[in-house]
């Protein structure tokens, strides 16, 4: 009898330090569809979101950006989100991949660190890690920002919770549209010149 008591307590302790079941954390570009003339700025926050309206603590963030070099221009990022990270910025990872070595390739590599002892927490609703800023190069009806998976051969997007150490609670990964128009006076030249081209001159014929 003392023996299956013994079996039955360590169970129940191994079953205690057992970490709690962690909430999917998704990230997410807003707006999720956006327009910008060319030459103008265009501001994409970046969210965290658990899911199920529940909550989520968040130790450390990697998130890896990619969009058209040719159509849209990262300008940095402003940490303007309620939560004070201990580190919210685009890292040297010149040792890994080497993505934020330049942006004109249109990729970059983001990274948060929470403070110690004090996580970060996404909720339900939704949390603002921080606003990325783009300038807009040439027209484009649709551009895209997304966050892929995976880079290179040692950088990838992951959401790490506080709970217990390397805790993955990474979810889906979120894409924006950006559509990019011309500015206003290469707007007027394009019309003019659909017009010319729709309505050619006809010449007058000599009686």
């Amino acid at each position: 009898m003392s023996h299956g008591i013994g079996r039955l307590t360590m169970v129940l302790a191994a079953i205690a330090t057992q970490p709690a079941e962690a909430t999917v954390v998704d990230l997410r570009l807003l707006p999720a569809s956006a327009s910008v003339q060319v030459g103008n700025a265009i501001d994409v926050e970046l969210w965290a979101t658990a899911r199920d309206n529940e909550s989520q603590s968040v130790s450390a963030m990697a998130v890896l950006l990619q969009w058209d070099a040719q159509d849209l221009g990262l300008l940095g990022l402003t940490n303007n989100g309620p939560y004070g990270w201990l580190s919210s910025c685009f890292p040297d990872d010149s040792g890994l991949d080497g993505l934020n070595n330049t942006w004109t390739d249109g990729d970059a590599r983001y990274e948060a660190l929470a403070l110690l002892g004090s996580p970060a927490i996404a909720t339900g609703s939704g949390l603002l890690v921080t606003t990325l800023r783009f300038e807009a190069l040439r027209p484009a009806a649709v551009s895209t920002i997304d966050i892929p998976a995976a880079l290179g051969q040692s950088s990838f997007s992951k959401v790490l919770g506080a709970d217990f150490p390397n805790q993955d609670v990474t979810g889906s990964l979120g894409i924006a549209t950006i559509a990019i128009t011309p500015e206003p006076a290469g707007a007027v030249l394009l019309l003019l010149a659909a017009c010319a081209f729709r309505h050619p001159h006809r010449r007058r014929h000599r009686h």
